[in-house]
C-alpha cells in the first residue's frame, strides 16, 4: 500500500482515505447485526495507521456501512475533484471493498484494485471477489504493475488485468 501511495503523491493523485468509524451509543447500527462491533469513532480500530499517515493535500470520508459512497461525500468530493478512475486498496476485500467497488461501478467510475494491497475474510472469499471485480466490476492487478503506469490521469490501457 506504501509503494502505492508514494506513486499517487508524487504524480498528483487525490488520495482519499475512507475511515469506518461507528458510534459506540448507537441502539441499531446495521453493520452490527451481523458482524462484530467494530472500528469505534475515535479508538484504534478507526484510525489510519501511522506508515500511510494523511498529507495535507488528502481528504478523509467518514463512513459508517461497507460501502463508502453510502450517506458519504465520497462521490461529491470525487466529483469536486474531477477524478473518475478509482484505486482501490483496504480490507475487507469481500465486504466493504467489494461494496465499495460495486457502488463506484454503479456511479460511473473506473476501477483498479490492487490485489496485493487488499485483504478478504478467506482465501476462498479474496479470490472469489476478485475474479468478479476483474469480470464485471474492474481490473484487477498488483501494486508493482500499477506503481509503474500512474499518472494524474490513469492510463488504464497500459494496464495489464491479472
Amino acid at each position: 500500500q506504501l509503494k502505492i501511495l508514494q506513486a499517487a503523491r508524487r504524480t498528483g493523485c487525490l488520495v482519499v482515505f475512507v475511515v469506518d468509524a461507528h458510534r459506540r451509543k448507537a441502539t441499531c447500527d446495521r453493520e452490527f447485526l451481523k458482524r462484530a462491533p467494530h472500528c469505534y469513532q475515535g479508538e484504534w480500530g478507526s484510525g489510519i495507521i501511522e506508515e500511510l499517515s494523511p498529507q495535507p493535500n488528502d481528504e478523509i470520508v467518514f463512513k459508517r456501512r461497507f460501502s463508502a459512497f453510502f450517506n458519504t461525500d465520497l462521490d461529491v468530493t470525487l466529483k469536486d475533484f474531477e477524478r473518475d478512475t478509482l484505486i482501490f486498496m483496504g480490507v475487507a476485500t469481500n465486504i466493504c471493498v467489494r461494496s465499495t467497488v460495486h457502488d463506484a461501478f454503479f456511479h460511473g467510475y473506473r476501477n483498479v484494485v490492487v490485489k496485493d494491497a487488499v485483504a478478504a475474510t478467506s482465501p476462498r472469499e479474496q479470490a472469489s471477489t476478485l475474479y468478479d471485480i476483474a469480470t464485471h466490476f474492474g481490473i484487477v492487478t498488483t501494486a508493482d504493475s500499477l506503481a509503474g503506469h500512474l499518472t494524474d490521469k490513469i492510463a488504464l490501457e497500459i494496464l495489464e488485468a491479472e
